[in-house]
């Protein structure tokens, strides 16, 4: 049955929808109890961003429904994970890069789950989601799953040593991996040679960290 604290606090809000955003306001009425104070606290995003809820808010709410028995109740309740769902449902919706939809959910679904994700890295996740491009994402993806875990922090690797580099050019290499270290998702050492060889120093743990609670099957 719809949990009655979650109707409550979206019908009164759903008076000031259009029909279809009203309907999605009644769909978030059938989430298990568990979500009523996240809920409540993200409800007037739905009349702040009534256009762009219709499709993207429904898109996020697809996406609790079909992963809600990963969601741990106790974490769901915690006022931590509230902060962060009515963050990621307003970026969410505002959002057109479905990529980057995908990552913002990722990061809800990791936190959700009971991975640890330090609470001071929280704003500095939704920064690198909102600027990394899909080609910065693939490339970082590239250097991941082209080395070895256990030697993150200790590489000297240049970009002649990933076969899956061989598709950019060596400038739009050059350009992602200034991006990927200014995110300090990597660090890079510029070797002072003629070319401008770069060589990746390490994959920092926030890197690390960020690729597998963020980035992982959205690439």
């Amino acid at each position: 049955m719809p949990n009655n604290r979650i109707r409550q606090t979206l019908s009164s809000a759903a008076q000031n929808l259009s029909g279809p955003v009203a309907a999605l306001a009644a769909q978030y009425g059938v989430l298990p109890g568990v979500w009523a104070l996240a809920i409540a606290g993200g409800a007037g995003l739905l009349v702040t961003y009534a256009q762009l809820a219709e499709d993207r808010g429904k898109e996020l709410l697809d996406f609790i429904q079909e992963h809600q028995d990963e969601f741990v109740d106790t974490i769901v309740n915690s006022p931590e994970f509230i902060t962060v769902f009515v963050n990621v449902w307003e970026l969410h919706i505002r959002e057109t890069a479905e990529n980057k939809r995908k990552r913002l959910r990722n990061f809800l679904l990791s936190l959700g789950s009971g991975q640890h994700i330090a609470q001071d890295l929280h704003t500095k996740i939704y920064s690198v989601i909102q600027q990394m491009t899909d080609q910065e994402a693939a490339i970082f993806g590239i250097l991941f799953n082209g080395s070895n875990r256990e030697q993150f922090r200790s590489m000297h690797i240049n970009p002649s040593g990933f076969a899956g580099l061989s598709n950019y050019p060596d400038n739009e290499i050059k350009d992602a991996w200034h991006s990927l270290h200014a995110y300090r998702l990597i660090d890079v050492m510029d070797d002072g040679v003629v070319g401008g060889i770069m060589s990746l120093g390490q994959i920092t743990p926030f890197g690390e960290m960020f690729y597998d609670r963020v980035v992982d099957g959205t690439i």
